[in-house]
């Protein structure tokens, strides 16, 4: 297979390119609506090498069941070893559950009252209710939290109130068949 994120969907596709996978945008508003009763949980931020691990931890559990997801390796992570909040504005948080159990990540930017993540992921539905509990705790800042998952990730039951939120579907690339004797085998 060969992937990539076209700068346009047309063009590529005169070269066998079809539309490989969908993702899900989340915003949903960080005001009273949003927090859970108290999972007991602590989120921590990721700066000068702290947490790495415990982030690589959730990654590596979210991304298990796709078979196509980026296989991330040692050099992926350096980054969040060099972290810089207070400089660069970026936030990496890992929320680990009462237990201590690394289960919720995420990457963000606030802008314009928004929490952009860049990167979300979660390993259940505690991780997930631990990150929009600890968005919550910005709303002082944003007036909601923006995030892409996989169309699976079927998070609709698990949000408490949809009043102000959406969700939209969106395309996330283009692919096509190189080898088609390996992809029948």
């Amino acid at each position: 297979f060969s992937y990539l994120y076209p700068f346009s969907t047309a063009f590529y596709s005169r070269f066998g390119y079809g539309l490989g996978c969908e993702r899900t945008e989340f915003r949903l508003p960080v005001a009273d609506r949003l927090p859970y009763p108290d999972t007991g949980g602590t989120a921590s931020l990721v700066e000068k090498g702290r947490y790495v691990e415990d982030y690589r931890t959730v990654y590596e559990a979210f991304s298990a069941r796709y078979n196509l997801m980026i296989a991330r390796e040692d050099m992926d992570y350096e980054p969040l070893r060099r972290a810089r909040p207070e400089r660069d504005c970026e936030y990496t948080y890992v929320w680990k559950d009462a237990d201590g159990v690394p289960k919720g990540a995420m990457t963000f930017r606030i802008e314009n009252r928004e929490i952009g993540c860049r990167e979300f992921f979660f390993t259940d539905a505690e991780g997930l209710r631990g990150l929009l509990n600890h968005a919550h705790a910005f709303r002082s800042h944003a007036d909601r939290i923006r995030f892409l998952l996989p169309v699976d990730r079927d998070i609709a039951p698990l949000i408490p109130e949809w009043e102000g939120a959406r969700r939209e579907r969106q395309y996330a690339g283009m692919v096509r068949v190189l080898n088609v004797q390996r992809v029948l085998e």
